[in-house]
Protein backbone atom coordinates (compact mmCIF):
# COMPACT_ATOMS: atom_id res chain seq x y z
CA UNK A 1 0.00 0.00 0.00
CA UNK A 2 0.87 3.71 -0.66
CA UNK A 3 2.05 6.24 1.68
CA UNK A 4 -1.30 7.92 1.19
CA UNK A 5 -3.16 4.68 1.84
CA UNK A 6 -1.58 4.07 5.01
CA UNK A 7 -1.59 7.86 5.77
CA UNK A 8 -5.73 7.46 5.42
CA UNK A 9 -6.06 4.49 7.09
CA UNK A 10 -3.79 5.93 9.64
CA UNK A 11 -6.87 8.85 10.14
CA UNK A 12 -9.50 6.56 10.40
CA UNK A 13 -7.79 4.30 13.46
CA UNK A 14 -6.86 7.29 15.41
CA UNK A 15 -10.21 8.69 14.95
CA UNK A 16 -11.51 5.38 16.56
CA UNK A 17 -8.57 4.89 18.83
CA UNK A 18 -9.40 8.85 20.10
CA UNK A 19 -13.11 7.41 20.44
CA UNK A 20 -13.00 4.19 21.82
CA UNK A 21 -10.56 5.93 24.80
CA UNK A 22 -13.43 7.63 26.75
CA UNK A 23 -16.26 4.72 25.43
CA UNK A 24 -13.79 2.54 27.18
CA UNK A 25 -13.68 4.87 30.15
CA UNK A 26 -9.69 5.26 30.28
CA UNK A 27 -10.24 9.14 29.16
CA UNK A 28 -12.99 11.68 29.89
CA UNK A 29 -13.90 13.22 26.97
CA UNK A 30 -12.83 16.76 28.04
CA UNK A 31 -9.38 15.80 28.13
CA UNK A 32 -8.51 17.06 24.91
CA UNK A 33 -4.65 16.50 25.29
CA UNK A 34 -5.26 13.01 26.35
CA UNK A 35 -7.10 12.26 23.52
CA UNK A 36 -4.95 14.07 21.26
CA UNK A 37 -2.10 12.06 22.73
CA UNK A 38 -4.21 8.58 21.82
CA UNK A 39 -5.27 9.69 18.29
CA UNK A 40 -1.30 10.91 18.02
CA UNK A 41 -0.01 7.50 19.05
CA UNK A 42 -2.53 5.64 16.82
CA UNK A 43 -1.64 7.70 13.62
CA UNK A 44 2.37 7.67 14.48
CA UNK A 45 2.35 3.61 14.93
CA UNK A 46 0.00 3.34 11.77
CA UNK A 47 2.73 4.87 9.93
CA UNK A 48 5.82 3.48 11.71
CA UNK A 49 6.26 -0.15 9.35
CA UNK A 50 7.27 1.64 6.50
CA UNK A 51 9.69 4.55 7.96
CA UNK A 52 12.58 1.07 7.64
CA UNK A 53 12.72 2.86 3.16
CA UNK A 54 14.27 5.85 2.48
CA UNK A 55 11.33 7.85 0.87
CA UNK A 56 9.79 11.43 1.25
CA UNK A 57 7.93 10.37 4.42
CA UNK A 58 10.90 8.93 5.99
CA UNK A 59 12.93 12.31 5.74
CA UNK A 60 9.76 13.92 7.01
CA UNK A 61 9.72 11.98 9.81
CA UNK A 62 13.23 12.63 10.67
CA UNK A 63 12.36 15.98 10.56
CA UNK A 64 9.52 16.25 12.96
CA UNK A 65 11.58 13.59 15.03
CA UNK A 66 14.55 16.07 15.07
CA UNK A 67 12.51 19.00 15.95
CA UNK A 68 10.44 17.21 19.18
CA UNK A 69 13.88 16.10 19.78
CA UNK A 70 14.99 19.80 20.30
CA UNK A 71 11.42 21.02 22.19
CA UNK A 72 12.27 17.50 24.84
CA UNK A 73 15.64 18.69 25.51
CA UNK A 74 14.44 22.58 26.15
CA UNK A 75 11.95 21.31 28.13
CA UNK A 76 14.25 19.02 29.98
CA UNK A 77 12.83 16.06 28.89
CA UNK A 78 15.21 13.67 28.41
CA UNK A 79 13.95 10.69 29.36
CA UNK A 80 11.03 11.16 26.87
CA UNK A 81 13.97 12.35 24.57
CA UNK A 82 15.73 9.27 24.87
CA UNK A 83 12.37 6.81 24.26
CA UNK A 84 11.66 8.93 21.28
CA UNK A 85 14.80 8.57 19.51
CA UNK A 86 14.97 5.17 20.28
CA UNK A 87 11.68 4.71 18.95
CA UNK A 88 12.79 6.37 15.89
CA UNK A 89 15.26 4.50 15.21
CA UNK A 90 14.19 1.11 15.35
CA UNK A 91 12.76 0.76 11.78
CA UNK A 92 16.38 1.46 10.12
CA UNK A 93 17.32 -1.38 12.52
CA UNK A 94 16.51 -4.02 9.60
CA UNK A 95 15.62 -4.26 5.72
CA UNK A 96 11.83 -3.22 4.53
CA UNK A 97 8.83 -5.33 5.50
CA UNK A 98 11.47 -7.30 8.53
CA UNK A 99 10.75 -7.20 11.80
CA UNK A 100 7.80 -4.36 11.89
CA UNK A 101 6.27 -6.02 9.30
CA UNK A 102 5.69 -9.13 11.66
CA UNK A 103 2.47 -10.43 13.44
CA UNK A 104 4.41 -10.46 16.97
CA UNK A 105 5.98 -7.01 17.12
CA UNK A 106 2.69 -5.02 17.73
CA UNK A 107 2.32 -6.83 20.71
CA UNK A 108 5.94 -7.03 21.94
CA UNK A 109 7.76 -3.51 21.17
CA UNK A 110 4.67 -1.32 22.43
CA UNK A 111 5.13 -3.23 26.10
CA UNK A 112 8.88 -3.07 25.86
CA UNK A 113 8.64 0.63 24.97
CA UNK A 114 5.98 0.89 27.39
CA UNK A 115 7.69 -0.61 30.27
CA UNK A 116 11.18 1.03 29.74
CA UNK A 117 9.42 4.15 30.17
CA UNK A 118 7.78 3.10 33.59
CA UNK A 119 10.98 1.77 34.96
CA UNK A 120 12.53 5.31 34.03
CA UNK A 121 9.61 7.19 36.06
CA UNK A 122 10.51 5.05 38.67
CA UNK A 123 13.04 6.67 40.41
CA UNK A 124 10.58 9.56 40.63
CA UNK A 125 7.87 8.45 42.75
CA UNK A 126 8.11 9.17 46.23
CA UNK A 127 9.58 6.09 48.66
CA UNK A 128 7.77 3.26 49.31
CA UNK A 129 5.35 4.01 46.52
CA UNK A 130 4.74 2.03 43.20
CA UNK A 131 4.71 3.67 39.96
CA UNK A 132 1.36 4.14 38.72
CA UNK A 133 0.49 2.61 35.31
CA UNK A 134 -2.62 4.72 34.68
CA UNK A 135 -5.49 4.30 32.10
CA UNK A 136 -4.28 6.96 29.57
CA UNK A 137 -1.31 4.43 29.36
CA UNK A 138 -3.26 1.87 28.85
CA UNK A 139 -4.72 3.99 26.44
CA UNK A 140 -1.78 4.61 24.27
CA UNK A 141 -0.31 1.01 24.71
CA UNK A 142 -4.09 -0.22 23.08
CA UNK A 143 -3.71 2.73 20.90
CA UNK A 144 -0.31 1.96 19.72
CA UNK A 145 -1.38 -1.94 19.06
CA UNK A 146 -4.21 -1.18 17.25
CA UNK A 147 -2.40 1.71 14.98
CA UNK A 148 0.37 -0.68 14.42
CA UNK A 149 -2.11 -3.92 13.39
CA UNK A 150 -4.27 -1.43 10.78
CA UNK A 151 -0.68 -1.06 9.27
CA UNK A 152 -0.15 -4.95 8.78
CA UNK A 153 -4.03 -5.45 7.56
CA UNK A 154 -4.17 -2.69 5.42
CA UNK A 155 -0.06 -4.47 3.86
CA UNK A 156 -2.09 -8.20 3.97
CA UNK A 157 0.32 -9.24 6.33
CA UNK A 158 -2.69 -10.06 7.92
CA UNK A 159 -5.97 -11.81 6.54
CA UNK A 160 -9.26 -11.42 8.74
CA UNK A 161 -10.53 -14.06 6.02
CA UNK A 162 -7.97 -16.35 4.80
CA UNK A 163 -8.20 -17.29 1.04
CA UNK A 164 -8.84 -21.01 0.36
CA UNK A 165 -5.37 -21.78 -1.93
CA UNK A 166 -6.88 -24.78 -2.70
Amino acid sequence: MTYRGHLAGGLVLAATAALAAPALGLVETSDWVSLAGVAGTALFFSLFPDLDTSSVPQRWFFRAVFGLLICLAWRGQYQVATLVALVALLPVLDQHRGWTHSWWSPLVMPVLLGGIYELWRWPQQMPGERPAFGAIHLACLGAAMWGWYGHLLLDGKLRIFPRDEA
